[in-house]
C-alpha cells in the first residue's frame, strides 16, 4: 500500500516544482551568467539620443546603464 501511495504521489506531482538540489531559476540573464561564473558585458552612457538608443539596442550587451544624474 505504501508503494502504491508513493507511485501515485510521483505520478501527480507537477514537473515544474524545483527540488532542493536544483539551482534557482533567475529571470535576469545577467544574474544567471554571474551565478554560473561567466562574465557579463555592458556599458555606461549619458547620451539619451534616439540614435544612441538604437545602436545600444543592437549590441549583444547584458546591460546598459544610462546615467541621467550627472549631465545637463
Amino acid at each position: 500500500m505504501i508503494v502504491v501511495g508513493a507511485f501515485l504521489a510521483l505520478l501527480f506531482t507537477p514537473a515544474g516544482i524545483a527540488s532542493a538540489q536544483e539551482a534557482p531559476l533567475h529571470l535576469n540573464p545577467a544574474i544567471e551568467k554571474l551565478a554560473h561564473g561567466q562574465p557579463i558585458i555592458g556599458t555606461q552612457t549619458d547620451d539619451m539620443s534616439l540614435q544612441n538608443c538604437h545602436s545600444l539596442a543592437r549590441l549583444n550587451f547584458d546591460y546598459s546603464y544610462v546615467d541621467m544624474e550627472h549631465g545637463p
